[in-house]
């Protein structure tokens, strides 16, 4: 029997995720003040990983291990093609009601997560009586939601799922992803959209009978953007602020990115702890392969920004300027503030949501262009920049245009106005220096 007070948490790898998945568990384990019971579906996982895995685990007193051998994966269908990353084990999610029978609530997370907060906040949210809880994918997702028949805003991600097993037992979860997968897949592959195998699946079957969950425990960082209002500003500043967990939510682990992807949020402070757990792990294999893994990846970052035009370095490292510019505006702290060059796009949205969360509130959204005014950011009115400059308020603007010609126009247009240079900041400065 297990322990009422207990977290149920569990993952499935082959032995290619194994060092992602250890590196999650153990920053799982250093984060949770609670006993854990870690449940491992596999079908095709060495004893040599098996091994790792257990003592990993066992390192810390107040976790245990289980392994749970599926016999069964036919029918679950994975889009191989076009170097998809989805492999059979990503269904064994839906067989957990089946394989784990006396278990009531349980946590699935995908290896790919570093689990930054306390796990057991997840794990003591309430369900209000439905299935399974989990965050709504705010990004890439129109073509899914529209060829799923789902309402706007309520496709989710599969990598974090809260789930009462019971109700999943009930709902008979695996039979029903079963004999839809192969009816989906086949859709998709017709018309030439990729197939999510099992999030797919799921997003079909339950549509928005579920809990939405907040987005800080499950805060994708794989091009994260948020292309569509689905939460608060608060919400999301929360997420970026304090993520309970980080989810890579792609083929490349997070901090394993090669010199293709764009700079992720918290880079470099995740991978300080990555490290930490990797050498927590004392397994050399792994921590050799990591040490080299990113310090190539920094260095091409570092070669890739020598040789890049002012416009290229927006577009991959916009995240840094964000940051930076909510460091900066932190610190002088402006009674209001104002961006010029607004637009309801995620360039507009994500600054917003950077900015508040370093506790810092845009009061005007300003852009010259007619097209652009009228939309609304996070509830925020986008405006003519006329509204700023016959203002009585003095507002420190930022500016966030991508061209140094239009940013000196604009320059000229404040200073005509009684702004002195100390009254405005853009965003993309550095990238012009």
């Amino acid at each position: 029997m297990f322990d009422s007070n207990m977290v149920h948490v569990a993952y499935a790898l082959d032995d290619n995720y194994l060092m992602y998945t250890c590196i999650s568990i153990t920053s799982l384990l250093d984060n949770t003040t609670r006993e854990v019971c870690l449940h491992v579906l596999e079908s095709r996982l060495s004893q040599g990983s098996k091994d790792i895995l257990q003592r990993v685990v066992l390192k810390n007193s107040r976790a245990k291990v289980h392994f749970h051998h599926i016999c069964d994966d036919e029918g679950f269908p994975v889009d191989e093609s076009g170097g998809s990353y989805l492999t059979p084990e990503t269904y064994y999610r839906v067989l957990l009601p089946e394989y784990l029978p006396n278990i009531d609530k349980l946590i699935w997370l995908d290896g790919d997560t570093l689990i930054e907060g306390d796990i057991g906040e997840l794990y003591d949210c309430d369900l209000d009586g439905f299935p399974i809880g989990a965050v709504v994918q705010d990004f890439s997702v129109n073509e899914h939601e529209h060829e799923l028949e789902l309402e706007f805003g309520t496709y989710f991600n599969a990598g974090v799922l809260l789930l009462d097993l019971n109700k999943l037992r009930t709902f008979d979860l695996s039979r029903k992803v079963r004999n839809v997968a192969p009816v989906l897949y086949s859709r998709y592959k017709s018309t030439g959209l990729s197939f999510f195998a099992d999030q797919d699946c799921l997003n079909y079957l339950f549509k928005s009978n579920y809990k939405r969950l907040p987005p800080k425990y499950n805060f994708v960082m794989a091009g994260y953007s948020v292309e569509r209002e689905i939460y608060s500003i608060e919400d999301y500043a929360e997420s970026m602020r304090n993520p309970a967990i980080v989810h890579a939510g792609g083929k490349h682990y997070a901090c394993l990115c090669n010199r293709n992807n764009r700079m992720t949020y918290k880079f470099n402070a995740l991978t300080e702890k990555v490290e930490k757990y990797i050498e927590a792990l004392e397994v050399p294999m792994f921590s050799s392969r990591q040490k080299r893994t990113v310090a190539e990846y920094l260095r091409l970052r570092e070669q890739t920004k020598k040789f890049l035009s002012p416009f290229d370095a927006i577009l991959l490292y916009r995240e840094d300027f964000y940051i930076e510019t909510a460091k900066k505006t932190s610190l002088i702290n402006p009674k209001k503030l104002a961006i010029w060059g607004s637009r309801n796009d995620t360039v507009t949205r994500m600054l917003v949501i950077t900015l508040k969360s370093y506790g810092v509130n845009v009061d005007l959204l300003v852009d010259g262009m007619v097209q652009n005014q009228g939309s609304l950011v996070f509830g925020i009115p986008i405006q003519s920049p006329e509204v700023l400059l016959n203002s009585n308020e003095r507002y420190f603007v930022l500016l966030t245009m991508q061209t140094d010609t239009t940013v000196k126009k604009i320059e000229t247009s404040l200073m005509q106005n009684k702004y002195s240079a100390d009254d405005y900041y853009h965003v993309y400065n550095s990238a012009y220096v």
